[in-house]
């Protein structure tokens, strides 16, 4: 009877260490290593198991190794992984995130802007471009049959399907062309560089914003043109236009002594054209002051400025 018991109970003590078991499975199969995405608007579907079609991707959703995601026209998305590695598309974009561990995405189509954390390396590819990177920033775009990447921070090392390895360095950018025996090398100006990071999110900082209101130590028009009458040269000097106001200056004295010694000597000519020439200086020293003082305004951004600023928009890689 003793012995029943006995056995009664390790029975039960085993399918209690079974239940527990089957229970923690799914713990455990929990711990696999995703992404989540933290910026999403526009147009964002994604191929997220384990459903077999696509969904809306919204801020929040957990993307595991396998998954695909794409936006479309005027839209943005931005995941970030547990490593703290960030890979953000742009508009009619498609990437697809291979291998969560060894952070391995394919990029298919679009731009995409990769973030590479400081401890651990990114891995990426596009067409025939494979790249790597640890604590680097780049951009990478497609356009008709060729690849572009552009390194904006950091060093990345990229390869074509592994052969010719070499380190793209910031402000640099390699075009990777289908059929193109070599890549081709650019260089990144700092307009193209802004450029190339955005485009990716909401801006945050209008286009048609008003200009800030002038500073409080801003001259004082009126009170520059007042310095002025008094004795020339005072309101340019106050302006901040030094030499402007020390020329004046020298002219005023100069022009009084001359007419003083006019005087002195009987010379009415010479007292008359340093009187005229003292007129004259004191109608124009308050005006030259008043300008001087008044705030200018920004000039229009240059035509070769918006040509690059819409690089980005147009085609990446121009006319070569």
């Amino acid at each position: 009877m003793l012995s029943v018991m006995k056995l009664r109970r390790w029975a039960a003590c085993v399918a209690a260490v079974s239940v527990l078991m089957s229970a923690g499975a799914p713990v455990l199969a929990q711990e696999v290593e995703t992404a989540t995405v933290v910026l999403s608007g526009g147009s964002v579907r994604g191929a997220i198991a384990p459903a077999t079609t696509w969904m809306d991707v919204r801020t929040g959703l957990a993307i595991h190794g396998g998954d695909t995601v794409k936006t479309g026209p005027e839209s943005y998305t931005e995941t970030v992984f547990s490593s703290g590695a960030r890979a953000a598309l742009g508009e009619n974009s498609i990437v697809r995130f291979i291998d969560m561990d060894g952070l391995a995405l394919n990029v298919r189509t679009g731009r995409v802007r990769l973030v590479a954390p400081p401890e651990g390396t990114l891995n990426f590819m596009a067409g025939s471009l494979r790249a790597s990177a640890s604590d680097a920033e780049a951009v990478i775009e497609r356009a008709g049959g060729a690849w572009r990447l552009a390194v904006l921070a950091g060093t990345v090392r990229v390869s074509d399907s592994g052969k010719n390895p070499m380190l793209i360095e910031a402000g640099r950018s390699v075009i990777f062309a289908s059929g193109s025996p070599e890549p081709r090398f650019s260089v990144v100006s700092r307009s193209m560089a802004q450029d190339l990071a955005s485009g990716f999110g909401p801006e945050q900082v209008s286009s048609a914003a008003p200009m800030p209101a002038p500073a409080a130590d801003t001259p004082n028009p009126w009170v520059a043109a007042g310095l002025s009458v008094l004795l020339p040269g005072l309101g340019q000097v106050y302006s901040g236009q030094m030499p402007r106001g020390l020329l004046y200056l020298g002219a005023e004295f100069a022009l009084l002594g001359s007419g003083g010694y006019g005087v002195f000597v009987g010379n009415r000519q010479l007292a008359l054209y340093a009187g005229a020439g003292l007129l004259g200086l004191n109608l124009i020293s308050p005006v030259d002051a008043a300008l001087s003082a008044a705030p200018l305004t920004a000039p229009a951004a240059s035509t070769q400025d918006r040509t690059v600023s819409g690089l980005a928009s147009s085609s990446p890689f121009g006319e070569r």
